[in-house]
Parts: C-alpha cells; sequence; structure tokens
C-alpha cells in the first residue's frame, strides 16, 4: 500500500511540475493601450476610392460577434522551414460558426472557436495539416501580418498587396 501512495505521490508531483512548465512558455498576446491602439489604427487604417479599410488589432476581439461585414486578412503559411508568400482574403462575418476561409499548400485560415485565457472567443487562425494551429494573437507566430474591416456599403474589391512584403499596394480599386 505504501508504494502504491508513494507512485500516486509522485505522479501527481510530476503532473504538477509539467502544467505549471508549460503554463510559463505559453505565447504572448499582443496588448495596447487605448493611446496606443489609436496611433496604429490612424497610422494602419487604408483609404481607398470607395471608402476605408479599418485595421483591427487581435485584442479588440472583433469575431466575438457577428456584425455582417467585409473582413481582409493579409496571411502566409509558417512551418518549420516552410515559408510561403503572403496572401490576402476577404471574407464576409454572418455567423459564428467554425469555418475555412481560406486553404493554401497545407495550411487553412479559420475562423474557430478558441479557449484561451479562461474563456471562449472566436478568432480567426491557421491551422497545417501536421496538425499545428496558431491564433492570431500569438506573437510568436507571425503568420497572419494584418486583418482589416470594411465599414462602407456594398461588397468591397480586394486589395492588391506584395506577396514578399505583404503590404497593400493598390488600394484604389
Amino acid at each position: 500500500m505504501k508504494k502504491i501512495l508513494s507512485f500516486l505521490g509522485t505522479i501527481t508531483l510530476i503532473g504538477t511540475s509539467t502544467t505549471s512548465l508549460i503554463a510559463c512558455n505559453k505565447p504572448q498576446q499582443y496588448t495596447y493601450t487605448e493611446e496606443q491602439l489609436k496611433e496604429l489604427k490612424d497610422k494602419n487604417n487604408i483609404k481607398t476610392k470607395d471608402g476605408a479599410l479599418e485595421w483591427i488589432s487581435s485584442q479588440e476581439k472583433q469575431f466575438n460577434k457577428v456584425d455582417n461585414k467585409w473582413y481582409f486578412a493579409v496571411w502566409r503559411g509558417i512551418y518549420k522551414n516552410n515559408i510561403t508568400d503572403w496572401r490576402i482574403i476577404k471574407f464576409k462575418h454572418n455567423e459564428l460558426k467554425n469555418k475555412t476561409v481560406d486553404s493554401y499548400d497545407t495550411y487553412k485560415l479559420n475562423l474557430i472557436w478558441i479557449w484561451y485565457p479562461f474563456s471562449w472567443w472566436y478568432d480567426i487562425g491557421i491551422e497545417t495539416k501536421q496538425g499545428g494551429f496558431s491564433a492570431w494573437w500569438f506573437e510568436t507566430y507571425p503568420n497572419i501580418k494584418s486583418v482589416y474591416r470594411w465599414d462602407g456599403d456594398g461588397e468591397p474589391n480586394t486589395p492588391e498587396i506584395d506577396f514578399k512584403t505583404g503590404k497593400i499596394i493598390n488600394q484604389n480599386n
């Protein structure tokens, strides 16, 4: 009986230590003060001939509510040494349901429910066929360069980007 209790105590200690170690290495989320966020929005919003594309920060948790707005995500796949060119995709946020909005090679850009930290939220992230997933707000996975929301009327045209830098180069569509 003593051996069994000793064994169970060891397993509990190892489990607790491992959980604490993993929790210390979790990715950091971008967080900005209100002033920093306003400055970033002013700097990154893009004017077009038909309106403006509003730059969205991950901390705004924009996708937690359905707003029937059009969004653009500039993203690419990164897995080990395989880095793809930047892409831009347009999608309408009209439901809170897990779905793939774009796919390329072994990567999928998904809108998905995520449990982090200690609450559910609906967000955008990249899934690999190898089973990995990185959410938009992970600093350590820079594979979603930017997200923009269209506040104008109707469906906007997709701007052109430089595939090597991910910057929007033609916003006058």
